[in-house]
């Protein structure tokens, strides 16, 4: 085999773009013997060196170009609609953690710093944990079925507390027994962690997308600054939530099938709205790997603790519908089309009652803006998951003023936008792009936060 270092070698001019998914790389793709085209080794010294070709030591979760799926391998006009650009993933490694947790920690403090200038200390703790924080604590300490742990069940209780998945409250009882720290402690400490392993997550998918380290702090700053990102400090499901399923789109978008599967049934304990990845791993399958039984048998295993909990809470409350009943009975929850998402907007801009309100149909009329900024700009799976997000949330009826926080998982539809202001500060100056925005963007979701938990009198 002649060598790729001889200077006088004639050499094709080689096509620049992306691998087709499960495309091999040079050394193991098959070729005429002797023949100096074949081979793509490295370039000489004259060539600037690639940094994915040696990239530093990576996470387990390693952003590598060459099992990257871009556009889905079909035919036709079909093939041409779903076609996308491809990326040049950036290295993410220990240092970007570093940053993450810096990150998480600086934004949370500001948050709680604002609301605790606006309560008092002994509110303070009572306005971290309500709503929805009280019943995880509840569920960890005494159970679904009864007010105490003690007794025999009582319906009042578990057909309000069995709407809420365990994987919370099991995590929190852990930590609890681990440490010897009260329930809210743990709950705090719990979901500090999660709001960590969240952001680096994010990160990891902004340098996926090429993003350099400013690119990256500016996505973290999309959803630590963003409207109700204080539940990220609270005993809520939104950031492990995010945590496991911003990882498991990751693994995805590597066609990691079984990585993919473990995340997504653990995720499946935490929240229903585990179902909208659930069916974003089958689509993605469907296009990528639509002959491959072990990614279909993922999908399957991958619903299974979801579908195992609901029937479980059905079988609790078959009196009032079961678990979707129960849903409908307690918070009014049912899939309608969005007619009552329709009708509540409408009725809040022409009657003007409460600036809670017309914030959240800012975020309502905002994500559908979303998908249409991000369509045919992100992998598939991140589109795909924002969109049936953004779809379950607005097409159902329920408690209209928690949209903003049921949105947050939406905001990954806003990737783009991060690395256009990231290419754009390269030009004009971070000070102007980058920076101002950001600060924003933050100030702007940390007193929209404290404005809903201390001042707003529904829930959230």
């Amino acid at each position: 085999m002649e060598s790729a270092k001889e200077p006088k070698s004639p050499k094709e001019p080689v096509e620049a773009g992306p691998r087709p998914p499960g495309s091999h790389d040079a050394s193991g793709v098959s070729g005429t013997p002797g023949t100096p085209e074949t081979p793509k080794l490295p370039e000489t010294s004259e060539t600037p060196a690639n940094p994915l070709t040696h990239p530093p030591t990576h996470i387990p979760a390693q952003l590598d170009a060459s099992v990257t799926p871009l556009s889905p391998p079909l035919p036709g006009i079909i093939g041409r609609i779903l076609a996308i650009p491809g990326w040049q993933p950036q290295p993410f490694g220990w240092r970007d953690w570093g940053i993450a947790a810096i990150l998480f920690a600086v934004t949370s403090a500001i948050r709680l710093g604002t609301l605790r200038l606006l309560t008092s200390a002994h509110s303070f703790t009572d306005v971290l944990q309500q709503w929805d924080a009280l019943h995880f604590v509840d569920i960890a300490q005494y159970g679904y079925f009864s007010s105490d742990g003690q007794g025999g069940p009582e319906p009042d209780v578990f057909q309000q507390r069995l709407a809420f998945f365990p994987g919370l409250p099991a995590l929190i009882q852990q930590v609890h027994l681990l440490t010897g720290l009260g329930y809210v402690a743990s709950g705090w400490l719990v979901v500090a962690i999660a709001g960590i392993v969240m952001t680096a997550g994010i990160m990891a998918l902004a340098a996926f997308l090429g993003a350099g380290y400013r690119g990256r702090i500016l996505a973290g700053l999309l959803f630590l600054g963003a409207p109700m990102a204080v539940t990220f400090n609270m005993v809520y499901t939104e950031a492990p939530f995010l945590a496991l399923c911003v990882w498991a789109l990751i693994f995805m978008i590597q066609e990691r099938w079984w990585q993919t599967t473990v995340l997504i049934y653990l995720l499946g304990f935490v929240r229903l709205t585990a179902i909208d990845l659930v069916a974003t791993f089958a689509i993605i399958v469907l296009l990528y790997a639509r002959t491959n039984w072990r990614a279909w048998l993922g999908v399957a295993v991958s619903s299974l603790s979801l579908i195992t909990y609901i029937r479980f809470a059905s079988a609790s409350t078959q009196d009032i519908g079961g678990y979707f009943g129960m849903q409908s009975k307690g918070w009014n929850s049912t899939f309608d089309w969005g007619v009552a998402t329709v009708d509540w907007v409408y009725s809040t801009l022409t009657e003007f009652n409460d600036i809670g309100y017309i914030l959240s149909v800012v975020s309502i009329i905002g994500a559908p803006i979303a998908m249409l900024i991000a369509f045919r700009r992100l992998p598939w799976a991140l589109w795909v998951f924002g969109t049936g997000i953004t779809a379950n949330v607005l097409l159902s009826d329920g408690i209209m003023h928690s949209r903003p926080r049921l949105l947050l998982p939406a905001l990954l539809l806003l990737l783009p936008v991060v690395l256009w202001l990231e290419k754009l500060s390269r030009r004009v100056g971070w000070h102007t792009v980058w920076v101002v925005p950001a600060v924003l963007w933050f100030a702007f979701g940390t007193c929209f936060s404290a404005f809903m938990l201390v001042f707003f009198e529904w829930a959230i």
